[in-house]
């Protein structure tokens, strides 16, 4: 009897969802998302030590990261992670095993700011480009990667847009004092991609708008020219209108 009811007990443990396991099921939009420490101990945990110094300390994650929204292959969850080898931006993906991949070498102390998902390439669903907006010192830049779902749960740099977005400081005397900039994207065609960068007054109101043509190439986004504006520019009209 004894027997029977602790095999229950250990049957009734292993099929309460962990805390990364409930984290995944919640993913319902793009965007930064607050890690837990009980997540933030299971992604320590499930990344490979790899080389062949060991740490003395565990690892740690910081305490957000960046969700993306299940496409048609799970749900992603971008975090940075420090060990005594540095820091570093994993991808992480429900299943079992937990997939991870690491995307880069944070070796310019970005911060991860916001994300999102295009189909740069033409394709939707799990095809679509994963796009990270990282915060550095001046301004913030946007990165892609590709997932090559070929080689198993991996990913590839697919383009950057260096001066994404910057918030300034201003001061109540000099209400024409440049407040900073933010950008909007939408995919014209495969591997064209549309860029509308609206420069802001401390005093309210845009100082200046622009839109840009960027091509992907080679896995590398190259800047080609001008696009119309839209013809409103208030943030409700263009994500009506299929901006991002």
């Amino acid at each position: 009897m004894i027997a029977l009811m602790l095999a229950a007990a250990a049957a009734a443990a292993a099929a309460e969802p962990s805390a990364l396991d409930a984290f995944f099921k919640g993913i319902e939009k793009d965007g930064p998302v607050e890690l837990s420490e009980a997540v933030r101990k299971e992604l320590i945990a499930h990344v490979p030590a790899g080389g062949r110094e060991k740490c003395e300390k565990a690892g740690e994650a910081l305490e957000s990261g960046i969700a993306i929204r299940d496409r048609g292959d799970g749900a992603v969850l971008v975090a940075m992670l420090h060990t005594c080898r540095g820091e570093a931006a994993y991808a992480f993906s429900h299943g079992l095993p937990l997939r991870v991949a690491r995307l880069f070498d944070n070796e310019d102390n970005k911060r991860l700011v916001d994300g999102l998902a295009l189909p740069l390439r033409g394709a939707g669903g799990k095809a679509e480009e994963i796009g990270l907006v990282l915060g550095g010192a001046q301004t913030n830049e946007l990165r892609f990667f590709t997932r090559r779902s070929d080689q198993g749960f991996t990913f590839a740099p697919s383009g950057v847009i260096a001066e994404f977005s910057f918030q300034g400081a201003c001061d109540d005397q000099d209400a024409d004092h440049a407040a900073g900039f933010h950008s909007f994207l939408r995919v014209a065609e495969a591997r064209k991609l549309l860029r509308l960068r609206l420069d802001s007054r401390c005093g309210g109101g845009l100082s200046s708008a622009a839109c840009e043509v960027w091509h992907l190439s080679s896995g590398e986004l190259e800047k080609r020219g001008a696009c119309a504006l839209p013809d409103k520019l208030d943030e409700a009209a263009l994500r009506a209108s299929g901006w991002r």
